[in-house]
């Protein structure tokens, strides 16, 4: 089964040596994967509960990492796909399972056939099932293996995760496709505009209505956030520039080798969970993966932090020019691409192939190997300073002399103008069709489908061109589309806005602070395990956006046990959710079921999922409930509060 599932990285979890720095992520690509085993627990009465998964065999992988970045995924994807396993014996006293199975397709394909026929799946359907998400999705074939002639545009395009949806043909009509959700529109917003709605925002959306509601989102820096200050108090490095943190490394590396990048991924975590500016966030996500610059490798330690406040956040509803800028002369981006080993005596393409294929005009875009060549030379002499680590430009390292890129030509001249002509290079690209297409493409994958109508894709570039590369006006033009207003439920929570999405509906706040950077700390490694810790992916072209990557059946057994950790209070950093409050008014089973239901997954329980609810609970719905069962019934408090947020409803946005 092809997965993003991933295991813990020692070198990011144990303590390294301060002269020796813990192994990279990228070295760990050949060892040994580790198995997500089925948690179990026992509640009060000594019964045995866990959640019901079918179980995954280990996969084969290669003994050693391949040389190169191309081979070693190339070599991703040949791995075979492991044979299916006898199923599991099912032993009595496991209850959960019978539930899930019940619940309309939450079992392991909870999201496949739930969406498509409101019926859950037999285990020889399972894996299928849980490759598309939405009704009539297109299997996607795998993809060849690059031919030298073909290298210089396919780099990306045999992860094991394949190549993202195309844009569908447009129709003559938009129509909303079959969906277990709630077409509220107001609830549809609060979905793709923030990490997960809450109560708060959906009735803030519903009194200022979605259009004043969006353009406040747009100017952020007019909303209020002060209660964000005391969630980001216990971290002292966001936004420290490489110096700052090259001068703290010796003291805080006794502790901690990656104490900078775990701040910032703890931050990234709590920004999307508390920060107001809900759409700031998104975007500031989405542009780390799109311009993506890896934590937790060696030669980013210093600079990523840095790269986070002046690259992507200062420019995230920006000019996307201007952010190509900053990116571009970025120490974080030079030194993650090896740019200042790039030199008129001979160059290192990484950050001018990347510049093409990811950031600007895309893989499919048509350009050759000349123009990769092309754009590496004007990009030599963009350095950094090797004490300081501040970008420098080196003149004499610079390649002078005419150049073509993509059809245009650059004079190139001098060597002291090689700035100049880099800045015209950015702003050439940036311009260009192919990368309003390909960004065009990205945002609409990313806020209404993973196969976006190609006429919204097309209406979407020729906004960006007619506003000079801002960013803002295409986000605003994409929540006005008809294809944004009937695309409900065709997208799927990835582990982190899952995560988050879930700690917004328990309305989970901070707990003990003695705690908090620690609990923080722990979620970000449980993410890292199932695939998306915030800044984590080890390749340059960022986490996919799209559902073939994050179905299977050990990943939403993952996210259960994470639902389970949070219900359940596991982190005392966080305040524990408040169920006592959501069921107060409740006086029977039933009225509490239908309480949580409709406060943790915003609309009210099928007929048959609240049988099946009941069922797990052992009470009928006109069973009287009791002020000590609201207090202290555990299977009622938190184990149906795991299955709730388990079910399909909370997978999908």
């Amino acid at each position: 089964m092809e997965t993003n599932d991933a295991p813990l990285r020692p070198g990011r979890h144990s303590a390294a040596t301060p002269d020796r720095p813990p192994v990279s992520r990228r070295e760990l690509r050949a060892a040994e994967r580790r198995e997500i085993s089925a948690a179990e627990f026992r509640d009060d009465g000594g019964n045995t509960w866990e959640f019901p998964a079918a179980p995954r065999q280990p996969e084969p992988w290669p003994l050693e990492a391949p040389a190169s970045r191309r081979e070693r995924r190339t070599a991703e994807g040949a791995v075979a796909a492991p044979a299916p396993a006898a199923g599991r014996e099912r032993r009595t006293g496991v209850v959960a399972r019978r539930t899930a199975i019940s619940m309309a397709g939450s079992g392991a394909a909870l999201v496949g056939i739930a969406v498509a026929a409101h019926k859950a799946p037999d285990i020889q359907t399972l894996d299928e099932a849980t490759r598309d998400i939405a009704a009539g999705t297109a299997k996607i074939r795998a993809t060849p293996t690059p031919t030298p002639a073909t290298r210089a545009q396919t780099e990306y395009q045999v992860a094991a995760a394949g190549k993202a949806p195309a844009a569908a043909k447009p129709t003559v009509t938009v129509k909303q496709p079959p969906t277990i959700l709630s077409l509220d529109p107001a609830l549809h917003l609060a979905r793709r505009a923030t990490w997960g709605p809450t109560p708060a925002v959906v009735a803030q959306i519903r009194r200022m209505g979605a259009a004043t509601w969006l353009e406040r989102q747009l100017k952020p820096s007019s909303i209020p956030d002060t209660a964000l200050a005391a969630y980001l108090k216990p971290f002292d490095t966001l936004g420290a520039t490489p110096a700052r943190l090259r001068a703290m490394d010796d003291a805080r590396s006794k502790q901690n080798y990656w104490y900078a990048h775990d701040q910032l991924e703890s931050a990234a975590i709590a920004r999307a969970t508390w920060s107001e500016r809900q759409l700031f966030e998104v975007m500031v996500d989405f542009w780390h993966s799109r311009l993506h610059v890896a934590a937790h490798l060696d030669k980013t330690r210093d600079t990523l932090n840095h790269y986070d406040a002046v690259v992507i956040r200062k420019h995230a509803l920006g000019r996307f020019s201007d952010m190509l800028w900053a990116m571009i002369t970025h120490p974080a981006m030079i030194l993650y691409l090896d740019n200042q080993n790039n030199t008129k005596n001979g160059g290192n393409q990484n950050l001018g192939r990347e510049l093409l294929e990811l950031h600007t005009l895309g893989v499919d875009a048509g350009y050759k190997q000349a123009d990769v060549e092309g754009a590496a030379k004007l990009l030599t002499g963009l350095s950094i300073d090797d004490k300081s680590l501040a970008f420098v430009y080196r003149p004499e390292q610079h390649y002078v002399g005419k150049v073509r890129v993509f059809g245009h030509v650059y004079p190139n001249a001098t060597a002291a103008g090689g700035p100049a002509t880099v800045r015209s290079l950015v702003n050439t690209l940036a311009m260009h069709p192919k990368t309003a297409h390909y960004l065009a493409l990205d945002l609409a994958r990313r806020f209404v489908a993973d196969a976006p109508s190609e006429r919204l894709v097309k209406q979407l570039a020729t906004v960006y061109l007619k506003n000079k590369t801002a960013i803002a006006p295409v986000l605003r033009a994409l929540f006005r589309s008809p294809e944004f207003a009937k695309s409900v439920g065709q997208k799927y929570r990835r582990p982190f806005e899952h995560a988050v999405a879930s700690m917004r509906a328990l309305g989970m706040r901070m707990g003990d602070r003695g705690q908090y950077a620690q609990s923080l700390g722990d979620l970000r490694y449980w993410l890292d395990s199932l695939g998306q810790a915030p800044l984590g992916c080890p390749t340059p072209d960022g986490f996919k956006d799209f559902q073939r990557p994050w179905l299977s059946s050990a990943g939403v057994l993952g996210r259960w046990n994470l639902d389970m950790s949070l219900a359940g209070h596991w982190r005392k950093g966080f305040s524990a959710p408040d169920v006592t409050g959501m069921i107060k008014k409740a006086t029977t089973y039933g009225a509490a079921v239908d309480l949580l239901y409709a406060r943790l997954a915003f609309q009210k329980p099928t007929a048959a999922e609240r049988r099946a609810l009941l069922a797990f609970l052992g009470h009928a719905a006109g069973s009287g409930l009791s002020a000590q069962a609201k207090a202290n019934d555990y299977r009622l408090r938190v184990q149906l509060v795991t299955l709730i947020l388990g079910g399909p409803h909370h997978q999908l946005r």
